[in-house]
C-alpha cells in the first residue's frame, strides 16, 4: 500500500509539471510530455507497469496488458533459457530521460509532427519478442541484462519512433508511397527484402532506420551507420530525405515553413476520448492578440459547440471540450471536428468520442 501511495504522489507531481492539460483520469500515466515538434508522449514507467498493467494468469505467469488491447508474457527468472545472455544478472530498464532527450532530438527539417505515442519502459522482456519494438503508436523498450546507455537507448527509441511515424504517413496499405520509396532505396520488386525476409531487410525496418539517420540527433546517429551494411546510407540516396518530408500532411508543412502563420500546429488529446478531450494549438507571433475562435463540428458538418472566441494570450493555447453541445446537452458517441481559425487561418482536426 505504501508503495502505491508513493507511485501516486509521484504522478501527481509529474502532471504538474507538464504543458499538456489532461483529465482526470490521466492520474493513471506517470508522464505526459507535448514535444517541440507537435508530438504527444505518454510514458509509461517500470514501476507503474508493475503496479497497474500485470496480473497473472490461470498458470502464475506474470502477463502485462498494455493500453490498447493485446497482452504481453514477462520473463521474471534470468534464469529462463530465453535469456542466452546473463550479463549483470539482472534485468535493467531503459531510463526516460534519454529517452525523451532522444524523442525531442527527431527533427523532420523543423516540420510538426502530428502524432501522439505511447511510450512503454519494459521492467521485464516479454516471451516470445525479447527485442524492443512499435505497434501503431506504442513503442516497447525492452530492458537489457547490462544497464543501457544513453546512446543506445537513443537509437533504439528513435528507430521506434521512425516505425510510428511510418505507422502515421505511409502504412503498408499505401502502395503507391511505398513503391516510390522502395525503388529510391534500388529495392524494389527484389525478393529479398519482403516483410517477411531477414530482419535487417524488411522494408519497414529500413523506413525506421532511414528516418533514424535522417532525421534522429547526435546521440541516435553515434554509430554513422545503418543496419542493413548492404544498403547505401540514406543520406546518399537523391530525393530520400525530399521523400519523407513530403510524407507530412501538406497544412503542417505550409504552417511550420512559414514564418507569419497564425496557427502553426493543433491537436486534441486524448483522442479517442470519453468525454474530455483538450484542444491545443501552437501560434505564430502574428496570432497573438488576435481574434481566435475554436468551433466543434458534428461529422455532417453541422456546427455542435463553439468553445472559444476571444483572444489568444501566448504562444501555446488550449481549450478543453467536455462531451456537450451549445445548449448543454451530451453529444453522442462518434467522429467530430475540431476547427480552430484566426484571421485567414484555419485548422481542422478529426477526433473519436467513445462513450
Amino acid at each position: 500500500m505504501k508503495h502505491a501511495v508513493i507511485i501516486a504522489i509521484i504522478m501527481i507531481q509529474t502532471l504538474a509539471a507538464v504543458s499538456v492539460a489532461a483529465p482526470a483520469a490521466a492520474l493513471d500515466f506517470p508522464h505526459l510530455e507535448r514535444l517541440e515538434s507537435g508530438v504527444v508522449v505518454r510514458v509509461f514507467p517500470p514501476e507503474l507497469i508493475l503496479e497497474t498493467m500485470t496480473a497473472r494468469d490461470a498458470a502464475g505467469r506474470l502477463v502485462f496488458y498494455p493500453d490498447g488491447g493485446g497482452s504481453y508474457i514477462l520473463i521474471e527468472d534470468m534464469d529462463d533459457p530465453a535469456i542466452v545472455n546473463k550479463g549483470g544478472g539482472a534485468f535493467f530498464p531503459m531510463r526516460e530521460t534519454p529517452v525523451l532527450e532522444a524523442l525531442a532530438a527527431i527533427d523532420v527539417d523543423g516540420r510538426m509532427l502530428e502524432l501522439e505515442i505511447d511510450v512503454y519502459l519494459l521492467p521485464l522482456p516479454r516471451r516470445y519478442m525479447l527485442t524492443s519494438s512499435a505497434s501503431g503508436r506504442r513503442i516497447f523498450l525492452s530492458p537489457g541484462t547490462y544497464p543501457c546507455g544513453e546512446e543506445v537507448t537513443a537509437w533504439t527509441a528513435t528507430h521506434e519512433f521512425g516505425h510510428c511515424f511510418q505507422n502515421r504517413y505511409m502504412p503498408l496499405s499505401d502502395l503507391d508511397s511505398w513503391e516510390t520509396y522502395l525503388r529510391l532505396r534500388g529495392i524494389f520488386g527484389d525478393p529479398d527484402f519482403t516483410e517477411s525476409g531477414a530482419h535487417r531487410n524488411r522494408p519497414s525496418e529500413i523506413f525506421a532506420e532511414d528516418f533514424r539517420a535522417l532525421f534522429g540527433g547526435a546521440a541516435a546517429c553515434y554509430s554513422g551507420t545503418i543496419e542493413n551494411p548492404a544498403l547505401v546510407m540514406p543520406d546518399e540516396v537523391p530525393g530520400l530525405r525530399e521523400f519523407f518530408v513530403g510524407l507530412l500532411p501538406e497544412v503542417l508543412v505550409a504552417a511550420a515553413a512559414s514564418g507569419p502563420a497564425r496557427i502553426v500546429s493543433a491537436l486534441n488529446y486524448p483522442n479517442p476520448f470519453n468525454p474530455v478531450t483538450t484542444i491545443t494549438a501552437r501560434l505564430g507571433g502574428d496570432a497573438l492578440g488576435r481574434p481566435l475562435d475554436v468551433r466543434i463540428y458534428a461529422a455532417d458538418g453541422t456546427l455542435v459547440r463553439t468553445l472559444f472566441a476571444g483572444a489568444a494570450a501566448g504562444p501555446e493555447f488550449s481549450v478543453a471540450w467536455d462531451g456537450r453541445r451549445d445548449g448543454g446537452t451530451e453529444a453522442v458517441s462518434g467522429v467530430y471536428f475540431y476547427r480552430i481559425r484566426s484571421g485567414g487561418d484555419s485548422f481542422t482536426g478529426k477526433m473519436l468520442m467513445l462513450r
